[in-house]
């Protein structure tokens, strides 16, 4: 999910909710995102070094 569209869900559920439960979704929200994130990266950097190791050997 694009950046855009967690800060037009948090931004929808800041208007909705209590100040605490909107400052959750955007914590929860980022903190999906980074994860997803990390995967892809680990995901490719895998990818990469398997690359080089064949390379080499």
């Amino acid at each position: 999910m694009p950046a855009q569209s967690w800060k037009l869900i948090s931004h929808f559920w800041g208007l909705k909710a209590p100040h605490f439960e909107s400052q959750f979704v955007i914590v929860a929200s980022s903190f999906s995102s980074f994860l997803y994130l990390g995967a892809c990266y680990g995901y490719f950097a895998k990818r990469e070094r398997n690359k080089i190791g064949k390379i080499q050997s």
